[in-house]
């Protein structure tokens, strides 16, 4: 939960108003929309309000929405010559869904006032707020159960070959109480910090026009935190955390029983500077209750988490660092409890009741370089873990879904993450940029490589800005991934250029800025290995975004 986001002020604005406005439209999904927000000083007090709405038909695609790779694993599947008009309509479908996604629409709005008193020693803000949602879900459709459908196969083959599979859709709509707090003391606590709010959610699986499943999720959180006055270079926070979530899901398709889970979490973190070393240190004690209030079953979980950093000076441009970290998780209500169908990922989930908390036990190395014309940073890490939880894909079908399983294995992750930039030159009233980015991580189990794991990427920029322009190119690059697990399909590599322009017009009172950018230039299909959905949803295709907005 992050109450920290502007919607309860923490101080008051200057000339006791601001505000900002802006609108927008995209090309690729005939998108438009309207935001706007403004903080109010009144005396002590500070009103903030803030709306948004959005909506966006079904996006494009370069190409077909399921992949080669998809598609070459369907044919090799092979069909009967029974089967032939069969495949003859779903070779109409996937046609069908060739430049755009299907199911893809949305429409979002919220609302939110926020009323904050501004004191000497602190403040302390409350805020309301009000998001609703409707979406389609690509690749979701209506599944029936198979008996039903081999009982009535013969008798309804006619009609059923002249309809359409129901697309599925959710309505989602959430109210959230959010407070935020502070207190400035003198003494050994120079702070006290309080967060809370409770959040009532829920969304409804639509299949057709017929209402499938209705999930509910109903709960609250509370933490308090003291800060330490520094202390010869010491500083340290100490807090308590509570949090309570009922959940539940009604109607056929309902894949994770009414639950309610209880957590309580202590924690400490602690800073002490030596000159040109500084150390950080942190631990974490959670206790996670969870019931399942339909068999009555419950289990509890004690997690410990403890991590230590350090880095050192070795000139002002040179830092190296490094940490060293044990973590606990408990496993979710999903991964415990799951049983059924979950059509937002298009699977039959099953949960394990048997699961137990997630360890992870690593360390980090960093080594940075920064002065006035260039960075570069440059981290390493490995991660052992012990019962990592994932979903496996089994093999086997379902209501006409593929079965995933959670399931927990000793695994091992490893990577890097070199980041850097550069300035180039100047060019008149522009100076000229560079910056770049790559990320790599390995990861894998003891019976062979994980599922869903994002292979190596790129990203490389070059901008030129003035006072009133901005320009900027980019490259995003991802590498092919042929590392899968079984059932898994390898995922093609792609690059994205996209670019992005903007200029802010010479009114001084109320500055306007008008953006204008072009995402994925040349169409390029892309697709992201670690979504369950990559083989039938790709990445959006070219899409112009245009924008103006204002601060006042």
């Amino acid at each position: 939960m992050n109450v920290i986001d502007g919607r309860s002020p923490t101080e008051a604005p200057e000339d006791g108003f601001n505000g900002a406005f802006r609108i927008g439209a995209s090309s690729g999904d005939n998108g438009a929309e309207v935001a706007g927000a403004i903080d109010k000083a009144l005396g002590n007090l500070v009103l903030h309000l803030d709306g948004t709405y959005k909506r966006t038909d079904d996006y494009r695609i370069p190409g077909f929405a399921e992949s080669e790779a998809l598609m070459a694993a369907e044919e090799e599947e092979g069909h009967d010559e029974d089967d032939h008009d069969e495949d003859e309509h779903d070779h109409e479908d996937e046609e069908e869904m060739f430049g755009r996604l299907e199911n893809s629409s949305t429409e979002t709005k919220s609302i939110t006032g926020g009323l904050s008193y501004i004191g000497n020693k602190g403040f302390f803000g409350v805020a309301l707020h009000r998001f609703e949602s409707d979406y389609g879900l690509p690749g979701g459709h209506e599944h029936g159960h198979e008996e039903d459908e081999d009982e009535h196969e013969s008798e309804e083959h006619d009609e059923e070959e002249g309809e359409e599979e129901e697309l599925v859709t959710i309505g989602l709509n959430q109210t959230r109480l959010d407070f935020n707090g502070r207190l400035d003391l003198d003494g050994f606590f120079q702070t006290l910090q309080v967060f809370g709010g409770y959040a009532d959610y829920e969304h409804t699986e639509f299949e057709g026009a017929e209402v499938g499943t209705v999930f509910a999720n109903e709960g609250y959180e509370v933490r308090a935190e003291a800060l330490q006055a520094e202390q010869n270079g010491w500083k340290a926070a100490y807090g308590v955390q509570f949090r309570d979530r009922e959940f539940s899901a009604i109607g056929e398709e309902a894949f994770v029983p009414p639950t309610e889970t209880k957590q309580l979490g202590l924690y400490t973190f602690q800073e002490k500077s030596f000159g040109d070393f500084h150390v950080e240190a942190s631990a974490r004690f959670e206790n996670t209750d969870q019931d399942n209030t339909v068999t009555g079953e419950s289990v509890s979980f004690d997690g410990i988490s403890l991590s230590a950093w350090g880095d050192y000076h070795i000139s002002d441009a040179v830092r190296v660092g490094g940490a060293v970290f044990r973590t606990g998780r408990a496993p979710t209500t999903e991964e415990l409890f799951s049983n059924g169908p979950h059509l937002a990922t298009n699977q039959f989930e099953l949960g394990d009741a048997s699961l137990d908390i997630e360890t992870a036990t690593g360390v980090e190395a960093v080594i940075r370089h920064r002065e006035a014309s260039h960075f570069v940073t440059l981290n390493l890490f490995y991660t052992d873990y012990s019962d990592f939880i994932f979903e496996r894909a089994t093999g086997a079908e379902e209501d006409g879904l593929d079965v995933f399983q959670f399931t927990a294995q000793d695994a091992t992750f490893r990577g890097f993450e070199v980041q850097g930039g550069l300035d180039l030159t100047t060019i008149g009233a522009f100076d000229i940029k560079t910056d770049g980015l790559v990320e790599y991580v390995r990861a894998k189990t003891d019976a062979g490589d994980l599922p869903r794991i994002p292979p190596l990427s790129a990203l490389l920029g070059l901008e030129a800005e003035s006072e009133r322009f901005s320009f900027r190119a980019e490259l995003d690059y991802v590498s092919e991934q042929n590392k899968v697990s079984e059932f898994e399909l390898p995922t093609e590599d792609y690059g994205l250029v996209n670019l992005f322009a903007s200029w802010k017009a010479p009114i001084d009172a109320q500055p306007v800025r008008i953006s204008v950018s072009v995402l994925n230039l040349f169409d390029t299909e892309a697709r992201q290995h670690a979504s369950f959905l990559k083989d039938e949803v790709p990445l959006p295709g070219r899409n112009i975004r245009f924008s103006i907005g204002t601060q006042f």
